[in-house]
């Protein structure tokens, strides 16, 4: 395993970046190896490399290690299952990431906004109680305020990522009753439309992003967030990405949106302050 700080300046994502805010060291190694093995499970659903049923087969291998603790699947899996045993995580809480994960392997119509937070909080919501765990700041109110962020943060990734998940990987995550209701259909995210309909649409689910992002800072106090501040950190930045698309009226079919190393650090910032969001 390479350092800390060598995997953060290889790795692009917010995620990995916010890490950094980590100040216990011990918390902060088992945060990285936790998400390496997140980025593991997700490299084996998204690789090109192996057919369908060569990853399925890596993914079950995951499962059945951490149901039976044995037959390790990776050079990692031991040190992942040392971390589940001292953070005390529960299996179910990664045999639910791993399956959520394996939900894009089969891509699936989300029919309702119901249909989509099951897909949310296997592949968000339960990052979220885990890096709980590994911070040592687990309650009620904290695991009500993870659940809300991550669905939060999972919509603002799906909004950004509507046309590459579509034109590569032939994936669609909007609830199809909201784009009924809102008259955008699958063939015009396939011809890349940008019209009114779309915007309707859309509108719709970053009111719903920016709703779970209110609830998530306000469950907490001033105080407790400051407990948080590598989850506070990922808020206000996906908040701020949120506003950022919003306000350029998501043209997420002609550009990528992204955040400058300068942007998360003013975020890390404002975390670290006590900072509000972006709405």
């Amino acid at each position: 395993m390479f350092s800390f700080f060598q995997f953060c300046s290889k790795n692009s994502s917010h995620l990995a970046f916010c890490l950094l805010t980590i100040r216990d060291k011990k918390q902060r190694k088992a945060m990285l190896l936790f998400y390496q093995f997140c980025s593991l499970i997700d490299d084996i659903v998204d690789s090109p490399k192996g057919n369908l049923e060569e990853r399925k087969k890596k993914l079950k291998a995951w499962k059945i290690f951490f149901l039976e603790k044995k037959n390790s699947p990776h050079p990692l899996a031991t040190k992942i299952l040392r971390l589940k045993e001292k953070y005390k995580i529960p299996t179910s809480y990664l045999l639910s990431f791993i399956e959520g994960c394996e939900m894009d392997l089969n891509p699936k119509e989300f029919i309702t906004w119901e249909d989509l937070s099951e897909y949310t909080y296997r592949v968000a919501g339960i990052i979220g109680l885990i890096t709980l765990k590994i911070l040592e700041q687990e309650s009620e109110k904290t695991k009500k305020y993870a659940l809300a962020l991550g669905n939060a943060m999972q919509i603002t990734n799906i909004l950004r990522d509507i046309n590459e998940d579509y034109q590569k990987r032939n994936r669609i995550y909007l609830p199809r009753e909201e784009m009924k209701k809102h008259y955008y259909q699958e063939k015009e995210i396939a011809e890349k439309k940008n019209n009114q309909n779309f915007q309707e649409l859309i509108k719709f689910q970053s009111q719903r992003a920016k709703t779970y992002f209110q609830e998530a800072k306000t469950i907490l106090s001033p105080k407790e967030r400051k407990k948080l501040i590598a989850p506070e950190t990922m808020r206000i930045t996906y908040e701020n990405l949120l506003r950022i698309m919003q306000e350029d009226k998501f043209q997420i079919f002609t550009k990528k949106y992204r955040l400058s190393l300068w942007q998360r650090i003013l975020f890390l910032w404002q975390a670290r302050n006590g900072g509000g969001g972006g709405n």
